[in-house]
């Protein structure tokens, strides 16, 4: 029977930025839209330049700009926590069945090699009592030839006694007419 085998993955190599928010600093490898072409009108409301977060003076929108920048980054990262425990989970899962058909396939290799030794083991009691039931029936039939052995041997004896018996008497007949 082979030892018990599990089933594990290994985790995934990082990189030193891959928990932090510069990982999405990084320039994308999608072209912008020129900046013209973006609107106010294409921001959603609570982005819109209405906004409180947004103030009339330039470094005051460049403040709010960077902190709304900063909220999304980190939106944006604990959404990427947040799928990366949903992919830790479903390989979780992955591993758990992929071991529950191992151990399954384990189980019944082990049924299959009980069945197979039990039914070795009837088939050698059948044939040893066979060979006993045989083994017997070659004793009685020795006993039978032993048995009427010694009645033959009886009756010869027999025999013998009575033509003993019968010779003096008849050898006695003819050596008195002499």
């Amino acid at each position: 029977m082979a030892p018990s085998m599990t089933f594990n993955l290994t985790p995934k190599a990082r990189t030193p930025s891959y928990d932090s928010r510069t990982a999405f600093r990084q320039q994308s490898p999608y072209a912008r839209p020129p900046s013209s072409a973006r609107s106010s009108s294409s921001l959603p409301s609570h982005l819109s330049s209405d906004s409180p977060a947004f103030s009339t003076t330039k470094k005051g929108s460049a403040g709010a700009a960077s902190r709304v920048k900063a909220e999304l980054y980190d939106k944006l990262s604990d959404f990427g926590k947040e799928t990366e425990e949903a992919s830790a989970d479903r390989t979780r899962r992955y591993v758990a069945r992929m071991n529950y058909a191992i151990r399954d396939k384990e189980i019944s290799l082990q049924r299959d090699e009980i069945h197979f030794s039990r039914e070795n083991a009837e088939a050698e009691f059948r044939r040893q009592e066979g060979l006993k039931k045989l083994e017997i029936e070659l004793k009685q039939a020795e006993e039978n030839a032993y048995l009427k052995q010694i009645e033959a041997l009886q009756l010869q004896v027999r025999l013998a006694e009575l033509q003993s018996s019968k010779q003096p008497s008849s050898s006695s007949g003819p050596s008195s007419f002499n």
